[in-house]
């Protein structure tokens, strides 16, 4: 299943940059009313807010033409008197390279001195500076420090719930389970829903907290009654399993279906591969087909591989052997070792494409090394016939056994007949 936090240290900065400048938009300050004539006045009189102010509404053109290098200005006046705001928001333009060249050694000074008057977006991004080395040499107890100082700003929830997201995320010297699922169980509680998510995944996965599927269950469950088609891919997930909940197929395919609907891709493969085995509703190749092509259009490996089998087999469409060698391609590119075990198998016996045994050969020796035994059978044969590649009896005796060795009755029936079995 797809995982809500999933978050690149690279792109977390820019996040927090917005964030940054966001929350300190929705903040009240007396000049929250004032006219830019009136706003100018002030700043020009050096007041250090107003000159913050000033310098918020043109990096974002609130009222005036979006300009970094006005900005800039009025960032670094304000800045220069000790402010902690402009001071972070300056680091973030050095930072970034908005209205002056990048320069992550001021964009680090800056932070620095904002984060030791104790501003929480400063001191989080002075912890990435530590922890990707830029600016400043690498240094990831500096990067810790600095990271703990901005989740103790109990007050700022956009903050907390991005150190939640690195401490669950793993990044070296910032992982900590126990600490995530803390700050996610708050945010959870408080009923946000990325958190309701994540607690969830925390409870299913045993992550900073005993393994739990009813806890589990029960969050997902919350945000599934919200309409989110994540929480409701996996509520159908634990009914399809019985975890959590006693196991029924029946409400399994309500939820996936609740999901697939709102275009969910693992949820609308699974709702296929329901209709295809009849599990929790009456067997419907057709409907299996139609759900599964919808997943494969936003290109679901398993679902690409299931809807080459039914155009393969003709099962729910019309059978056409060029449709199922295209959607079996296409699984098969990602890895899919089923797809490229089929793959292999329509490029040896040319079936939807031209007969081609090196093709064949290489498509068999990806699904081979993934352990499917059809293809390390397969392989096997090639080797010892010299079929695609040059003979080499040992090697397929090799790959023979591999697959024998999982049971493959093709593959134990030939090591018999080549008197070489086990």
């Amino acid at each position: 299943m797809k995982n809500y936090c999933v978050v690149l240290i690279s792109l977390l900065f820019p996040i927090l940059c917005n964030a940054q400048g966001n929350s300190v938009s929705n903040n009240k300050t007396k000049f929250d009313d004032a006219s830019v004539s009136s706003l100018k006045k002030s700043a020009e009189q050096g007041d250090a807010e107003a000159q913050f102010e000033l310098g918020e509404m043109y990096y974002n053109g609130y009222d005036v033409a979006q300009d970094y290098k006005q900005a800039f200005s009025w960032f670094k006046k304000s800045a220069e008197q000790g402010f902690a705001n402009a001071q972070c928001k300056l680091g973030v333009m050095y930072d970034e390279g908005k209205g002056v060249a990048q320069d992550y050694k001021q964009a680090f000074s800056w932070y620095k001195k904002s984060a030791e008057q104790g501003y929480a977006y400063a001191q989080l991004q002075l912890g990435g500076m530590y922890f990707n080395g830029k600016g400043v040499a690498k240094d990831d107890k500096q990067s810790s420090y600095w990271y703990n100082k901005a989740a103790d700003h109990e007050d700022e929830s956009a903050v907390q719930f991005l150190i939640a997201k690195m401490y669950y995320n793993g990044y070296d010297a910032v992982q900590d389970y126990k600490k995530a699922f803390y700050l996610f169980k708050k945010f959870a509680e408080e009923g946000l829903p990325e958190a309701q998510y994540i607690l969830g995944q925390m409870y299913y996965l045993g992550q900073g907290v005993a393994q739990d599927f009813k806890q589990a269950f029960s969050w997902y469950k919350k945000l599934a009654e919200q309409e989110d088609a994540e929480a409701q891919c996996m509520l159908g997930q634990m009914y399809y399993l019985g975890k959590g909940v006693a196991q029924d197929f029946k409400q399994a395919f309500s939820w996936y279906k609740k999901s697939a609907e709102q275009e969910d891709a693992d949820a609308q493969c699974i709702l296929g591969q329901m209709y295809y085995l009849g599990k929790g509703v009456a067997q419907d190749y057709k409907q299996a087909f139609s759900w599964y092509k919808k997943s494969a259009e936003q290109e679901d490996a398993v679902a690409q591989c299931m809807l080459g089998q039914m155009y393969y087999l003709g099962e729910g469409v019309a059978q056409d052997y060029k449709q199922a060698f295209s959607w079996y391609k296409k699984s098969a590119e990602q890895e899919d070792a089923v797809a490229q075990c089929m793959l292999g198998q329509m490029y040896y016996l040319g079936e939807g494409v031209a007969q081609d045994y090196k093709q064949a050969f290489s498509w068999y020796k990806k699904s081979a090394e993934q352990e499917n035994a059809d293809a390390q059978c397969m392989l096997g044969q090639m080797y010892y016939f010299g079929q695609g590649v040059a003979q080499d009896e040992k090697e397929g005796i090799k790959w023979l056994q591999k697959a024998a060795d999982q049971g493959e009755q093709n593959a134990i029936n030939i090591l018999k007949e080549l008197n070489v079995a086990k």
